[in-house]
């Protein structure tokens, strides 16, 4: 009988701050955390064995989110040993777990299709040999693992390749049997510092016992802010009905899709669907939830407060006049009347983003801010595109954030005033 893995253990620098307090896995997407999608692919799999592989620093927040069950999967956790950084790592912490029987591997932070992972999980049944790889064919190989396929079978696989040779990228979903585990011991650490689960993958392939299906459908590697607005979007658009379980009183709600979940109250506004509104929030006083917004636990939005396209985590209370678009804001922040997110640029170019040093390019025209947990904006503070402020900081009164801003910093403007007496005749 096949049993499942989902690797959980990476920290998610690249989607930093906001990911300083939460697991990258545990972002919503949709309305559900971005693993929560495995796990029910694994469910209607018909795989009732489920071990998530965890790190330290996580698995208390995972285990209290998704316990020992899911439908009809039973869930174990294993920790990954901080000497064994890295994919190799992850599923060799799990190899105990498996034994001999057959195993598919996920990574907790990707999205795609049911349907092509059930062909994955198909063809490698039928194969009854080796290990198989769901690939994805993507405009941009050299950012992934690529592979080359030739009549079902892999003849090379390499990890971001310089000049790739397809591009048939590598999408973290595995169909493996015992042979897999064998390598997984093998592997030496890269010249990233790191056990990677290509390295594997490479001597499977040197052996002619590596296999590929081509992935048809969907499939979203969530390794940055902006990948994690494009997802929610998709995944939203996808509820055809509205679910209006909480309180509504004096509401205009436009569109479809639109979840108000129940111990939501939500009073005097304007909600337009498809949208996600979490028990205890509290959206009242003329305020407007735009299309694709998802507003988590407890979050408080009024006084004509406008979000859109955004997601808010636990806690966070934009009370007085704001906007925020195309955004990701960590838990339990708060903006002081007036606080502006920008979202486009005046020359209307792409938005770029600094990821882990780097100036990148987000493909997005409009893309707002990445905030961490617990940032404080006081009254009329404005964000330009592209900004990112870490958990833990302080942006004054009519502070005009042009640049990123690290965690536990406070940022004042420094004004010049003068002073001068009024005489009588003016």
């Amino acid at each position: 009988m096949m049993k499942g893995i989902i690797m959980v253990a990476g920290r998610g620098t690249r989607l930093l701050p906001v990911t300083e307090n939460i697991s990258k896995c545990l972002l919503p997407v949709g309305g559900k955390p971005i693993m929560q999608y495995s796990l029910e692919h694994m469910n209607r799999l018909g795989i009732h064995e489920v071990c998530i592989v965890v790190s330290r620093e996580n698995k208390s927040m995972i285990e209290s989110i998704f316990g020992d069950s899911f439908g009809n999967v039973r869930i174990s956790y294993s920790v990954q040993d901080v000497e064994m950084k890295g994919t190799a790592g992850a599923v060799a912490s799990a190899k105990q777990f498996v034994g001999d029987e057959p195993v598919m591997v996920v990574a907790g932070d990707i999205l795609v299709d049911y349907e092509d992972v059930e062909r994955l999980r198909n063809f490698h049944e039928q194969n009854e040999s080796g290990s198989s790889v769901l690939l994805k064919e993507v405009d941009n190989p050299r950012r992934f693992g690529v592979a080359v396929l030739e009549h079902s079978k892999i003849t090379d696989i390499i990890e971001k390749p310089e000049n790739p040779k397809s591009n048939l990228a590598n999408t973290s979903v595995y169909a493996c049997g015992k042979t897999f585990f064998d390598e997984i011991e093998k592997v030496k650490l890269s010249a990233r510092g790191e056990y990677e689960i290509t390295s594997a993958l490479y001597a499977l392939c040197n052996k002619g016992e590596l296999y590929g299906v081509v992935a048809q459908g969907y499939w979203n590697d969530i390794g940055t802010p902006w990948a994690l607005l494009d997802a929610n979007e998709r995944y939203m658009k996808m509820r055809g009905k509205n679910d209006l379980r909480g309180s509504v009183d004096n509401c205009v709600i436009k569109g479809v899709g639109v979840v108000i979940e129940e111990g939501a109250e939500v009073s005097d506004s304007y909600i337009h669907g498809p949208c996600y509104i979490c028990k205890g929030a509290k959206i009242t006083s003329y305020s407007q939830i735009l299309p694709h917004s998802f507003i988590g636990e407890e979050c408080e939005i009024g006084g004509s407060t406008i979000i859109k396209n955004s997601i808010l985590l636990k806690g966070c209370k934009a009370k007085h006049l704001s906007y925020i678009g195309d955004s990701v804001i960590g838990e339990n922040c708060n903006f002081g009347s007036s606080t502006q997110v920008a979202n486009l640029r005046f020359d209307r170019k792409n938005v770029k983003m600094r990821i882990n040093g780097k100036l990148c390019d987000t493909g997005r025209k409009k893309m707002g801010c990445v905030v961490g947990s617990r940032v404080n904006f006081g009254v009329n503070s404005i964000i330009l595109p592209g900004r990112k402020i870490g958990s833990e900081s302080m942006i004054g009164p009519g502070v005009v954030v042009s640049r990123d801003v690290p965690s536990n910093t406070r940022v004042l403007q420094v004004q010049n005033l003068e002073f001068s007496q009024i005489s009588a005749r003016e």
